[in-house]
C-alpha cells in the first residue's frame, strides 16, 4: 500500500481517535507524517513505530504560533507540506442553551468554538504556503452535526455547522491551487471528549447500542473510514474533489436525530 508514496501530512488532533488513526494509515501508504496534539503522551507510540517517517509536535491549535511551528517543523524533517488533516475536536457533551449558566456557556462556546473552528482556520492559514507551492490538499473532519440539529448540543452542533461554511468558503478561495473537503462523520467510536470546561468526560455511547438504531445496523470501525481519507490525499477520484463532504455515518442521517428533550 504505497499510494501516498512520496506525500508529506500533517495531522492535527493525531494522539487518538480519528487522527491517530488516519496518521498510521497515511504511514501505511507511504507517507510521511508530522502528528500534532495537545497531549504529547498519545504521540509517543506512533512516532517510535514509524522511525524517521514521522515525527511529533505538541501544541494547542488555538494558537498560530504553535501550529506555525508545526509546520516549520515538518517542512524542515521532510522537506515540503502535501496534506493538511484538520482533525482535532471536542465535544459540548450534548448542552443545551438552558442547561448552563450564562457565565459557562460563555466559556463553552469559547473553548468549542475555538478548538473545532478557529483550530481548522488556523491550521489552514499556518500551512498555506507550502500547500499551494506542492498544489496540496486540506481534510476537515466533520460531523452530522455540521447539517443536522440533536447530534450535539448548541456549541458543538454550531462549530460543525461552521467547518462545513470553512471547506465550502476555502474551496471557493483556494482554487485551483488548494482543494478543500471533508469526511463528515456519524458514530465512529473515537474516544471523543467534551470540552474542559465540562470536564473532560467521554461523550459516546457503546458502538452496541448506537448500531440498533442507524439504518445499516453497524457503525464503522476506525480502520476502514481511513480509506476516505486516502481518497482525498491521494491521485484518484479525489484530485478532482474540492469543495466535498463525504459521508460515513451507517445512513445515521436518513433516520434522524434522537427525540428532541
Amino acid at each position: 500500500m504505497t499510494r501516498l508514496s512520496g506525500r508529506v501530512a500533517l495531522v492535527t488532533g493525531a494522539g487518538s481517535g480519528v487522527g491517530r488513526a488516519v496518521s498510521a494509515r497515511f504511514l501505511a501508504e507511504g507517507a510521511r507524517v508530522c502528528a500534532f496534539d495537545l497531549r504529547p503522551e498519545g504521540l509517543v507510540e506512533l512516532v517510535m513505530s514509524a522511525g524517521t517517517s514521522a515525527l511529533a509536535v505538541a501544541g494547542d491549535v488555538r494558537s498560530s504560533a504553535d501550529l506555525d511551528r508545526a509546520v516549520d517543523a515538518t517542512v524542515e524533517a521532510f522537506g515540503r507540506l502535501d496534506v493538511l488533516v484538520a482533525n482535532a475536536g471536542i465535544h459540548d457533551g450534548d448542552a443545551g442553551l438552558t442547561d448552563l449558566s450564562a457565565e459557562t456557556l460563555e466559556r463553552l462556546f469559547d473553548e468549542v468554538h475555538g478548538v473545532n473552528v478557529k483550530g481548522a482556520v488556523l491550521a489552514v492559514r499556518a500551512a498555506l504556503e507550502h500547500l499551494m507551492r506542492a498544489r496540496g490538499t486540506v481534510i476537515m473532519t466533520t460531523s452530522i452535526s455540521s447539517e443536522r440539529p440533536g447530534f450535539g448540543g448548541v456549541a458543538y452542533v454550531s462549530s460543525k455547522h461552521a467547518v462545513a461554511g470553512l471547506v465550502r468558503q476555502l474551496a471557493w478561495e483556494l482554487a485551483p491551487f488548494v482543494r478543500v473537503n471533508a469526511i463528515q462523520l456519524g458514530y465512529v467510536a473515537t474516544g471523543l471528549r467534551s470540552a474542559e470546561v465540562l470536564g473532560g468526560a467521554g461523550v459516546l455511547p457503546p458502538a452496541a447500542d448506537v448500531a440498533t438504531r442507524v439504518p445499516l445496523e453497524r457503525t464503522p470501525e476506525l480502520a476502514a473510514l481511513t480509506e476516505a481519507f486516502v481518497l482525498l490525499a491521494g491521485d484518484g477520484a479525489g484530485a478532482f474533489m474540492t469543495g466535498a463532504e463525504l459521508a460515513i455515518d451507517s445512513g445515521q442521517r436518513l433516520g434522524g436525530p434522537p427525540a428532541r428533550r
